[in-house]
């Protein structure tokens, strides 16, 4: 986003590999053991998609140079594709998630507004506009979604507190109101 004049990112590759590709890829096979299915699938494929774009982004693969450089229309619309064809893929999980609850339901509308906006900003560097609009864009969503999402109490209050629901609402037979909880 430019925030302090930050342009080279390759300080976060560490995260990119270690925390977010390993680290979630890890946490997949623990909750292949306890047998969710759902989160498996999520947390391997966020994994991988961190680690894969983590060794996109690293200078010592060339991938940037392949293209002639970070700044060329080419790489950026092939990150452009790449982050897009992960959104595409989010909607499944988006789907996936409506009769679970309502934070994973939150999680993935999210991610998908994240990477719509980061895919759409990268085609937006492609064609030599700036790419600041559609990065501030991307960060206020996530800011408005978690203030919502967090600050959002009865009767309009704004105190803070963490919503946890079930997404009974969208099954009422499956509710837990239905069930006397």
């Amino acid at each position: 986003m430019g925030f302090r004049g930050l342009s080279i990112t390759t300080a976060f590759i560490g995260d990119f590999l270690a925390i977010a590709g390993i680290g979630m890829v890890v946490s997949a096979q623990w909750e292949l053991v306890l047998g969710n299915t759902y989160a498996y699938t999520v947390l391997g494929a966020f994994g991988l998609f961190y680690f894969g774009f983590g060794l996109i982004v690293t200078p010592f693969f060339g991938i940037a140079d392949a293209y002639g450089g970070a700044d060329t229309p080419g790489y950026n619309n092939a990150l452009g594709f790449f982050v897009l064809l992960w959104a595409v893929f989010n909607v499944f999980f988006t789907i996936g998630s409506l009769p679970l609850n309502l934070v994973y339901i939150g999680i993935f509308v999210t991610v998908q507004g994240a990477f719509t906006l980061l895919a759409a900003n990268y085609f937006l560097v492609a064609d030599g506009k700036t790419e600041t609009a559609a990065a501030v864009s991307g960060f206020l969503f996530e800011l408005s979604f978690d203030a919502d999402g967090a600050c959002a109490g009865r009767n309009g209050s704004r105190r803070l507190r963490l919503r946890v629901g079930h997404a009974g609402i969208l099954h009422p037979s499956e509710s837990d109101v239905s069930r006397g909880a």
